[in-house]
């Protein structure tokens, strides 16, 4: 098997023009919708139908994706992990993050910069840690923190316009309150 080599190199930024940060997440049982991703863009989310948002305000997530290689068994993979900060503690939300850390989902991460990144669109995605903060002090966190993480072989691919727009026609009106 021929392996792809690059085709095009890349200029340095000329102007400070990004902002990190994910500011909403979208979580779907993860299943096989019949998407499509061509050049590391999804152009497609096919049949899925329901997505539930979670916003995130402040610094309370981010995703850092890790190439993975083997050189010794000529393997690689990106691990992805999602770390996300939900602040208040009450019933409803813990049930929910309860749910999501147990199942296997999609998961859909938009940053400040208007990219939404598909986060295990091969294998999924699986809660790794989460923990319920009270703090010790006034100004500390009184809320959850959560973890995900998926092994893929590609990078997470990015919505094309289109697919974002499926995306948020998929949105579910129904939020804890």
């Amino acid at each position: 098997m021929a392996c792809d080599f690059i085709t095009k190199g890349k200029r340095a930024a000329a102007c400070l023009n990004n902002i990190g940060g994910v500011k909403n997440l979208y979580f779907g049982l993860f299943a096989d919708y019949g998407m499509t991703v061509s050049a590391q863009e999804l152009t497609s989310i096919g049949s899925l139908d329901e997505v539930f948002k979670y916003e995130v305000i402040g610094t309370g997530a981010g995703v850092t994706e890790t190439f993975t290689p083997n050189a010794d068994n000529l393997t690689s993979f990106i691990a992805q992990a999602l770390n996300a900060t939900f602040a208040g503690i009450d019933a409803a939300t813990q049930n929910e993050l309860q749910l999501i850390l147990k199942h296997r989902s999609l998961v859909f991460a938009e940053d400040y910069n208007g990219n939404i990144k598909l986060m295990g669109y091969s294998n999924g995605v699986w809660g790794s840690g989460g923990t319920a903060v009270y703090g010790s002090a006034k100004g500390d966190l009184n809320g959850y923190t959560v973890e995900f993480t998926a092994e893929e072989k590609d990078y997470a691919p990015l919505l094309s316009s289109s697919a974002k727009t499926a995306l948020a026609a998929a949105v579910s009106n129904s939020y804890i309150s």
